[in-house]
């Protein structure tokens, strides 16, 4: 957040932090300023791979969140069994959990085949998603702000 209020926005693009957040939003509840750190995060992962930055000694985290979302779109909740098959084999490993998943599947912790009702429940979630995209390419950049017209000083954001 500090170097965002500083203005080092492609510092903060680089940083490990935004990679390393679970996107739990205990941030969010216990910030007494009622900043929602976990949406800033967020912004900041789809930010920083829109400009191709990926993070240091982190290679597979981007390829998890990207297949992760899909993921969510494609069911409108998490199915694991497509989500690690995918991992495992975009990130080149596709035996990396193959002794694991027996006894996963045995004990009744991973399905094969999703629950298509959840596809139901992620419908009215599609359209608000879209116009959040459109909207998204419209907006201007915390980090790349442009002159107001007739001034030759950038705008200032929120933060400042």
């Amino acid at each position: 957040m500090r170097l965002l209020q500083l203005g080092f926005g492609e510092t903060a693009l680089r940083s490990r932090t935004i990679w390393l957040c679970g996107g739990c939003e205990t941030c969010t509840t216990r910030c007494p300023r009622e900043v929602d750190l976990a949406s800033v995060m967020e912004v900041l992962r789809v930010m920083a791979l829109e400009e191709g930055i990926t993070p240091p000694g982190l290679r597979n985290i981007p390829l998890f969140n990207k297949l992760f979302l899909k993921n969510i779109r494609r069911y409108g909740r998490l199915y694991e069994m497509e989500l690690i098959g995918k991992f495992n084999m975009f990130s080149f490993q596709p035996l990396k959990d193959f002794f694991k998943s027996p006894g996963l599947f045995f004990k009744g912790r991973l399905k094969l085949f999703p629950r298509f009702k959840g596809r139901k429940t992620s419908r009215p979630l599609r359209a608000p998603l879209r116009r959040a995209r459109r909207s998204r390419a419209a907006r201007v950049r915390p980090c790349q702000q442009r002159p107001r017209a007739g001034s030759s000083t950038p705008r200032r954001s929120r933060a400042q």
